[in-house]
């Protein structure tokens, strides 16, 4: 048997050892480390590191959070980089929820289109971390950690180059938080003294409030939202000791369906309220406030006789909150917008009354107006006694134009004419 050879055929290079040996061919020109602190000796090699930092940090600028805390584990060097740079991790919104043995931290970006989700799990004699970004998971359990102090080590890195952060929104669910959770947690806050715009609350208890707020500059916060958690058992947040903090006091007031009971009702803003409007039926009472100056400047609550309040603000989805007793908290309302816009000369005030049996509900909102200062008033009730009874609460300085309608057709009374309005 005759044994013929095959013929020698070349085994390609691996494209990756040539890539290695061309490195290895490079002369690093002397001096060319002086240009990045971070270029050493023992790192000659390493290209990245021996950039310019102008270019590095160009780099740098377009990677997400996730991406630089990725970057930070590659080498003692790159890390000391970022750290020393403070590159902008780009963050528009922080939110944190706090549960009674774990914690979600918020992250969002809209230049980087990301949004990342840390949730810190307690359990025993470890913390079990969950992190989603982008619709990807990764959990991991971290063995002989507290969950409070992996929170806190990752919002202190996370934020460290974060000065302004436009929203930031707290929910709390429960009374029983660990009180070195407020004490870690209050001492970054005064660390990074956020330039924030926003803030939202979503709590039980106005303690929780009283704990974070005073830690955000009041020059640069302009509206707060404040919303009970519990909806359900209708109590009312006690915000007395809030509305005397300095964040408080110095807003910008914008305010809506919960928030509308959390004012003090003998404390005095002035407000941005421009026309208020009240619509009484049969079936339910509609109460409209329009804002000057605001992006959002209409807020309708509807209290319905079924039990229902209807809460539509502009540019927002409606929302449903169960009431007992609809025209009882309308007054209460009602009673606490009235006193924040009792400074205000009111552009228009309209009042509309379609009840025939209507004498309980009239009179209850007249003990409430002594005087209301108003440029433009309409007035459209079923008969002339109501309008008599309605219209001396308006201050006849500032009126300069009314409209009067009822339902009954009868000559307009002269009691009516000869009044000073």
């Amino acid at each position: 048997m005759i044994s013929k050879e095959e013929p020698h055929m070349p085994v390609p290079n691996d494209p990756m050892e040539e890539m290695q040996e061309k490195f290895k061919s490079i002369t690093i020109p002397k001096g060319h480390g002086e240009h990045s602190a971070h270029g050493s000796e023992e790192n000659g090699c390493n290209l990245l590191l021996n950039m310019p930092e102008g270019p590095l940090i160009d780099i740098f600028s377009y990677c997400d959070f996730v991406a630089v805390q990725s970057l930070r584990k590659t080498c003692p060097s790159i890390r000391e980089f970022i750290d020393d740079q403070r590159i902008d991790p780009n963050f528009d919104c922080l939110g944190f929820k706090f549960a009674e043995d774990s914690i979600e931290l918020f992250l969002h970006s809209e230049i980087f289109d990301t949004e990342t989700e840390l949730t810190y799990k307690k359990t025993e004699n470890s913390t079990t971390l969950i992190r989603k970004t982008n619709e990807k998971t990764h959990e991991k359990i971290i063995r002989d950690v507290n969950f409070i102090d992996l929170f806190c080590q990752d919002f202190l890195v996370s934020t460290k180059s974060s000065k302004h952060i436009p929203y930031i929104f707290f929910t709390i669910q429960t009374d029983n938080l660990l009180e070195s959770l407020f004490e870690k947690f209050q001492e970054i806050l005064k660390i990074r003294n956020f330039k924030t715009s926003k803030l939202a609350f979503h709590v039980s208890n106005s303690g929780h409030i009283l704990l974070i707020l005073p830690f955000f500059d009041p020059n640069f916060l302009i509206t707060l939202y404040v919303q009970d958690s519990d909806i359900h058992q209708r109590s009312i947040l006690n915000l007395t000791e809030v509305a005397k903090l300095e964040q408080w006091r110095r807003l910008n007031l914008r305010k809506t369906c919960r928030d509308l009971r959390n004012f003090i009702d003998d404390t005095r803003f002035q407000t941005n309220i421009e026309d208020i409007s009240i619509n009484y039926t049969q079936e339910s009472l509609n109460f409209d406030i329009f804002f000057k100056s605001r992006k959002n400047n209409h807020i309708r609550l509807e209290y319905q006789k079924s039990g229902v309040l209807l809460l539509e603000e502009e540019n927002q989805e409606p929302k449903t909150f169960p009431l007992e007793n609809p025209d009882q908290f309308f007054f209460e309302d009602f009673q606490t917008i009235f006193n924040l816009s009792r400074r205000n000369v009111l552009n228009q005030f309209n009042f509309c009354l379609r009840v025939p049996d209507n004498s309980e509900f009239l009179e209850k909102i007249l003990s409430m107006l002594p005087s209301i200062k108003a440029k433009k008033i309409n007035l459209h009730t079923t008969f002339q006694s109501e309008i008599i009874q309605f219209l001396p609460r308006f201050d006849s300085i500032f009126l300069e134009n009314m409209i009067i309608s009822y339902s009954k057709r009868e000559d307009l009374s002269r009691e009516i004419i000869e009044m000073e309005q």
